[in-house]
């Protein structure tokens, strides 16, 4: 296996070299420091081309000494150290942050350092192309008109050089020749200087294209991830609109969605300080307004304004004054528009029909994406609603089991003390023989207790005690025994339980008919007794009706009553009023 992996043909060796010539010049260079990809590029070419190039020339400069050492001059030994120095002070510049500085000072060292060390060699053919070196290095790493001028410079040099080269010499100067010899050189200088220039912007456009490209694919992919991570509407929305601004390189990002009503589009997440500022504040734009955000939520279409300064729909924001140029894309679901994506930038002129195009397939990302997450945060709602209308149920269910349980108790305490009874009621059958029994046994007592059927076998065989249960509450035991080696089974258990169960239903049931019938003949009692005392003609015979009714009804042996007003006789003052005035 090992061998497999270290046998590489080729096609893969040469593309893994440039990798690694790459990876080394960005670590010694700390490329990660710049964010522009065309100065990330210039850095990584400047370090290639330099080293390229500055060893050759190193190697011929001592190959040239070693063959004519009685050319070494003090001025020869200082380009010749240049050679060396010129790409390490770069590294420096470079590493330092300070690329505009190495940039120019190097493309006008290599001038400097070309010029010098082969102004003797300018009438070969051979040597005249390395004149052209820094113009190559200027197109690559500098702006067009920089590298116009590096080559005017350039070539007025090698004309210069040249006819002092032939005056010292002491050769006729022909005019027309050296205007021959100028003006080729001059439209050839034009022409390379031009290809180099167009072939240089041509490498910078693909550079940013590709860059760009690379961003806005991270940034959809970003939409995708964000959506299946976050954990509600708003913080997708944070992410995505800091992801768009930093793909893009804009200067502010944005979304609006459209309220309930359709009249106002609202500010949900927005980028930087001014973001946190307007949502502070809540801002919102009315949907038709004058406005990018008004026309592009009221038509559904892009609003492009590449130049604020001429605008009259762009509006103002204190808190964005470097904006230059904005755009507005709608948020669409089916044919109804949710909002407005809003980027903005601080060059103007920076919207392009690509740029538009890329940028609202995104848009139309996003929305489907906010109506995905809009659906998920409804149900996860409803889903918590119904979750705490299940907790109230379930509180409210305990309750009422509980209130239920109380009352069972309360009744059941009320009906024995109606009927006069100890706290239980209860029967024994010995022998199909039926008689009263107020007694607990310990199996009875342990049902009762845990509120469960205990199931149990002693010296007097096997016995079963049942609970009897009336709304959760228990209010009382059934026992049932049976001698030999016969254990209950779990059929004859359950059969029992279902048989309790109606058993305690039908308990209830006659307890509620027998206090319903007390109340009911109560109620009759008192009537009868109140028609028969307001049948009476006098105060004497209301008392002694009521005396005798009552007494007959309650069945008390004595009885007494009084009438004695605040106003008139007080009862604590009469004399004797003690133990021989009780036998009225």
């Amino acid at each position: 296996m090992a061998s497999t992996r270290n046998v590489r043909t080729d096609s893969s060796a040469t593309p893994e070299f440039f990798d690694f010539i790459q990876d080394f010049v960005e670590r010694i260079t700390r490329i990660e420091q710049y964010d522009d990809p065309v100065a990330r590029q210039q850095i990584i070419m400047l370090a290639i081309f330099s080293v390229v190039i500055h060893v050759s020339a190193l190697v011929f400069t001592l190959i040239f000494w070693t063959s004519f050492p009685e050319r070494i001059t003090v001025l020869t030994l200082a380009t010749g150290t240049g050679q060396i120095l010129l790409p390490v002070i770069a590294l420096v510049l470079i590493r330092g942050g300070r690329m505009e500085l190495a940039r120019y000072g190097y493309v006008l060292a290599v001038g400097v350092v070309t010029i010098v060390m082969f102004y003797p060699y300018v009438s070969t053919s051979e040597m005249t192309l390395l004149f052209f070196l820094p113009v190559t290095f200027a197109a690559l790493l500098l702006p067009p008109l920089w590298t116009s001028g590096i080559a005017l410079v350039m070539t007025t040099s090698f004309l210069v050089i040249r006819f002092v080269q032939l005056s010292a010499a002491g050769a006729r100067v022909e005019v027309a020749e050296v205007s021959r010899i100028s003006l080729v050189l001059v439209f050839s200088a034009a022409l390379i200087t031009a290809f180099l220039i167009v072939a240089a912007q041509t490498l910078q456009r693909i550079t940013r294209s590709a860059d760009r490209s690379s961003r806005q694919i991270e940034a959809a992919a970003v939409i995708s991830d964000t959506a299946a991570t976050a954990p509600n509407l708003n913080a997708l929305l944070n992410v995505v609109v800091e992801r768009i601004r930093e793909a893009y390189g804009f200067y502010h990002s944005q979304v609006f969605l459209i309220d309930r009503d359709a009249q106002l589009a609202r500010l949900v997440a927005s980028t930087g300080r001014a973001g946190e500022a307007l949502l502070a504040r809540a801002h919102a734009l009315a949907v038709g307004s004058q406005s990018v955000i008004g026309r592009c939520t009221a038509s559904g279409e892009y609003v492009a304004v590449n130049d604020t300064r001429r605008s009259k729909t762009h509006r103002v924001n204190p808190l964005l004054p470097d904006t230059r140029a904005e755009l507005a894309l709608p948020l669409i679901i089916g044919n109804e528009v949710i909002g407005a994506l809003d980027v903005q930038s601080t060059r103007p002129n920076v919207f392009q029909a690509e740029d538009v195009q890329s940028l609202q397939i995104m848009a139309n990302q996003l929305a489907t994406t906010i109506e995905k997450t809009r659906l998920v945060d409804q149900l996860q709602s409803r889903a918590s609603e119904n979750q705490r209308l299940l907790e109230d149920a379930q509180k409210n269910l305990i309750q009422i089991e509980e209130l239920n349980r109380r009352l069972t108790r309360e009744g059941w305490a009320d009906y024995l003390k109606v009927r006069r009874s100890s706290e239980t009621m209860g029967y024994t059958m010995v022998e199909q023989a039926i008689h009263p029994d107020e007694s607990w046994t310990s199996p009875m007592r342990r049902a009762f207790s845990a509120g469960n059927s205990i199931i149990i076998q002693d010296q007097q065989g096997h016995i079963a005690a049942i609970p009897l249960r009336v709304r959760g509450e228990v209010i009382g035991v059934l026992e049932m025994g049976r001698d030999g080696n016969r254990p209950w089974s779990d059929e004859e258990i359950e059969m029992a339980q279902t048989l309790v169960e109606r058993l305690a239903l039908a308990i209830e049931n006659a307890r509620l008919y027998e206090q319903a019938s007390l109340v009911a003949r109560r109620e009759r009692v008192v009537n009868e007794v109140a028609r028969y005392v307001q049948d009476s003609e006098s105060i004497d015979q209301v008392l002694r009706s009521a005396l005798t009714q009552l007494g007959d009804l309650l069945g008390a042996s004595r009885g007494v009553v009084q009438i004695s007003p605040k106003f008139g006789f007080d009862p604590s003052e009469e004399k004797g009023n003690g133990s021989e005035d009780s036998g009225k």
